[in-house]
């Protein structure tokens, strides 16, 4: 029978190309993988505890400095009581702070001053310029921001403002005082060191003259609730009953 020379040559190609195809698609083909053997394993699994243990270790170190951090910060910050011992030394003490008890070890050495004994007239004993010490009980006091106004008082109405701004030059020393005074509660027997300077108060007794707070200390803190002020004894019958109608009553 007669074959056309172009079916032989086509027959030709079509076996070449797939034997081509067989050799390209079993060269291509991965190599089977051998298992490891178990000293390669225990390999493996050591290199990945230690991975695991390394980052343990990171993670414990990096909450041991957080921790020690955030310590070194709170003891920084922290308000400690102060043992007043002696006015000679009083620069080595803390400017702010509740007296410790001192139980007769000592005379301090310091002069506490009489509230009516400050002003700006020339019978005062106490003018402004001058550096005096005070006790009395804290009648008042507000801190907002960086500054704080309370009233001190002695006896039953003599009463004189102080204040505290804070110190641009002293940010950390004036933070802690101004956490301190937040602390205080109204009716603690207070003593402070300020000194004094002329003002214009209308809210107190001494109206021309007030202290700027050197140092502050509470000798005896009062409760934060009390069952009533001294501006509630002071109030007339007639003022209580008329707040009685209003959102906010005095007590009686």
């Amino acid at each position: 029978a007669f074959v056309h020379p172009f079916s032989v040559t086509n027959a030709f190609a079509t076996s070449s190309s797939s034997s081509s195809s067989r050799w390209m698609s079993s060269s291509n083909e991965a190599p089977p993988q051998q298992e490891k053997t178990e000293e390669e394993m225990a390999a493996i699994k050591a290199a990945r505890e230690e991975r695991k243990a390394e980052k343990e270790r990171k993670k414990a170190e990096k909450a041991a400095k957080k921790a020690a951090a955030k310590a070194a910060e709170e003891e920084a910050n922290k308000v400690h009581n102060v043992n007043y011992l002696s006015y000679a030394n009083q620069d080595s003490y803390e400017k702010c702070g509740d007296m410790d008890r001192i139980m007769s070890k000592s005379q301090t050495g310091r002069t506490f001053s009489r509230v009516f004994d400050i002003g700006t007239s020339d019978d005062a004993t106490h003018k402004p310029g001058d550096t005096i010490w005070l006790s009395g009980r804290l009648h008042s006091i507000r801190v907002k921001g960086g500054s704080c106004f309370l009233v001190l008082r002695q006896n039953s109405f003599d009463t004189v403002q102080a204040c505290f701004f804070k110190d641009k030059e002293d940010p950390d020393g004036s933070a802690k005082m101004i956490r301190y005074l937040k602390t205080l509660t109204a009716e603690s027997i207070i003593q402070l060191e300020g000194t004094v300077v002329e003002a214009n108060v209308k809210s107190c007794s001494v109206q021309d003259a007030e202290l700027s707070i050197q140092r502050i200390h509470s000798v005896s803190n009062a409760e934060a609730m009390l069952p009533f002020l001294v501006e509630d004894a002071a109030r007339s019958e007639k003022e209580v009953e008329e707040s009685q109608g209003t959102d906010r009553p005095f007590p009686r």
